[in-house]
């Protein structure tokens, strides 16, 4: 697989079509998988924010790639990345935390309901103008997606959070898992 940098900014610079970069970095290769893992292993020790972004969107590529080919939504295929996907979840040197819930919540499994936990109380910097609470709520409710007793656990300490925002949005998502 070709994961060299200069292809995905050939891409985002659009010197490259959509199409060009999966045949570049061979998407449709049954090797596909197992070296887009290795890839964002390797980023993460590295702490490589700009590969990981990169590569993340190679994963979301990929995903579409598969989706199409199934023909129905159904998120098994990304499920060898969920360990990856939590600790990324979790370090704050890189910019991609919400698209790591998205994807988190269409895996859809239990052992990432206290990664997305402490998420809730990340605060990286580069989501100071979150006065929303955007990031904290879609972690709180990809933990009532996945459900199960962890997730209950966790949104019935989540329900007394000091604040009434993170708080009225656990207490729902509660109520639904109840």
């Amino acid at each position: 697989m070709n994961f060299d940098r200069k292809i995905f900014w050939d891409y985002f610079n659009k010197r490259i079509s959509r199409d060009e970069l999966a045949e570049k970095i061979q998407i449709s290769s049954p090797l596909f998988q197992y070296s887009l893992l290795m890839e964002l292993q390797k980023n993460y020790d590295l702490k490589d924010p700009e590969m990981i972004e990169f590569l993340l969107y190679a994963l979301f590529l990929w995903d579409e790639n598969q989706q199409q080919h199934q023909q129905q939504h159904n998120y098994t295929h990304l499920f060898c990345f969920e360990d990856i996907l939590n600790k990324l979840l979790i370090a704050d040197w890189h910019t991609q935390h919400e698209d790591i819930v998205w994807l988190l919540q269409n895996i859809c499994d239990k052992n990432s309901v206290m990664y997305l936990y402490q998420a809730i109380s990340l605060k990286p910097s580069y989501l100071d103008w979150d006065d929303n609470y955007a990031f904290p709520l879609k972690c709180i409710r990809a933990i009532g997606r996945i459900g199960g007793k962890e997730a209950i656990d966790c949104l019935v300490v989540l329900q007394n959070d000091p604040n009434p925002i993170l708080a009225d949005v656990a207490k729902r998502k509660l109520k639904e898992l109840l």
